[in-house]
């Protein structure tokens, strides 16, 4: 059970209402698959919807997370060959102002 801290509740029934109310939220949030899974009548049924519910989540987690990691590494191509074109053009670049220096040399010469 939840621990609850009760700061300027006036009353019994108001401190009592509200540790009802989180121990309540607490026992739904934490403790009612449990007593689900395990009630006699219910416990077929629940184990056939868990194994369902696995069938179809399962799948998509790992296709989700598939298609992440395709998308990250498109996106690091992506920005690899964006790099490859810019280092590409400043070489070219390069060349061509290397050529005219080179022309103008030989012309002052």
């Amino acid at each position: 059970m939840k621990h609850v801290r009760a700061a300027g509740v006036h009353g019994v029934s108001s401190l009592t209402d509200m540790v009802c109310k989180e121990w309540i939220q607490d026992i739904f949030q934490n403790q009612v698959h449990k007593f689900i899974q395990g009630a006699g009548p219910i416990r077929p049924l629940y184990t056939v919807g868990s194994s369902a519910a696995k069938l179809v989540i399962f799948p998509a987690q790992h296709y989700w997370k598939e298609y992440h990691l395709l998308h990250e590494i498109q996106k690091g191509l992506k920005r690899v060959s964006s790099l490859y074109k810019i280092r590409k053009e400043v070489m070219s670049e390069e060349r061509r102002n290397a050529k005219q220096n080179s022309s103008t040399t030989t012309l002052q010469s």
